[in-house]
């Protein structure tokens, strides 16, 4: 089942490198396959990595890095960014899992790939009736949260930050003037907001909608505490962000609703389904993943990228091992 390999390439690709340090070259790794794509395909686009005869470029690691929304709502942390990585590298070892029936490889079939391979070696395997009502009313027992809705508050905010032209102590001295105005006059508070926030909720009057306890993306953990802590319809204290200040109001609740079994065996099926499916195309990719050559181009990988987050320029980490 593996592609050809030789001991001349892995000296070349591993040469200078420690036992645990990601492979540091551009050259796609050699097979006998012609239904793979030719190196001279990509040779004006910059590979970050290959796995097999299988490149991903430039373009594919910042169209997938840009999909995903980071945890404190800012930038992606190494652990992110290697996720996201080793996304990209199990979809590969799908494509040429099917490239290996006979399937002929193009730009467009990849994905293709991958989903008929994975409907044909796990999907048929998960049917609804394989799992009982035990199997079902056990698992809503066991995972009760998760069938819960929160408690969760409407919450308004203001965000002053501190920035090249606003030095940290002028951003607390200007949410303190704000605060001392909205002490007064509370109901201004979207108004307000609407002027002088820098939030990304500005333009909905510093409206985040309704959030829990656990938080929302992009929403510092410091603003959703407050918001939770102050009494409904009470202005914060001036909150310290890593990127500013903010003023919170809570002006609505919704309480913790329990569903029950009955109403909630759908969403149980699809749950346990859906777990059972992951555990099978967990087992299948571990299956596949010492079967193909994986090089990385860590200057192409560490190289800076725009991204759509916020404080744009990210960095990528000088170490992203993948096994």
């Amino acid at each position: 089942m593996h592609f050809a390999r030789t001991a001349t390439l892995l000296a070349a690709l591993c040469a200078g490198c420690a036992s645990h340090s990601p492979v540091e070259s551009r050259a796609l790794a050699a097979i006998d396959n012609p239904n793979c794509p030719p190196p001279q395909m990509f040779a004006d686009e910059p590979i970050v990595a290959s796995v097999g005869c299988l490149p991903i470029t430039l373009t594919e690691w910042h169209a997938a890095l840009t999909r995903v929304v980071p945890a404190d709502g800012i930038a992606l942390s190494n652990r992110e960014r290697r996720e996201v990585l080793d996304r990209l590298i199990a979809d590969k070892r799908l494509v040429l899992h099917a490239i290996e029936t006979g399937q002929h490889w193009t730009l467009k079939s990849q994905k293709l790939f991958a989903n008929t391979l994975l409907r044909e070696q796990v999907y048929t395997q998960v049917r609804n009736e394989d799992f009982t009502e035990e199997d079902l009313r056990t698992y809503y027992v066991d995972n009760r949260s998760d069938f819960t809705v929160p408690l969760k508050r409407q919450v308004r905010a203001l965000e002053i930050r501190e920035t090249d032209d606003r030095t940290r102590d002028e951003a607390r001295a200007h949410i303190e003037e704000l605060r001392e105005q909205l002490l007064v006059d509370l109901d201004s508070f979207s108004q307000v907001a609407s002027e002088e926030s820098d939030g990304p909720y500005r333009r909905r009057g510093g409206d985040m909608g309704f959030v829990s306890r656990q938080g929302k993306p992009g929403v510092p953990e410091q603003v959703t505490d407050a918001a939770f802590d102050v009494p409904l319809n009470t202005l914060s204290e001036p909150i310290r962000t890593p990127d500013g200040w903010y003023l919170v109001v809570a002006v609505n609740e919704r309480p913790e609703v329990m569903r029950t079994f009955e109403q909630m065996r759908g969403a149980v099926l699809r749950k346990i389904k859906s777990e059972r499916l992951k555990m099978l195309t967990d087992a299948l990719q571990d299956d596949l993943r010492d079967d193909y050559e994986i090089a990385i181009d860590r200057a192409v990988l560490m190289a800076p990228i725009e991204t759509i987050h916020r404080r744009g320029a990210m960095e990528l980490p000088p170490e992203m091992d993948v096994q």
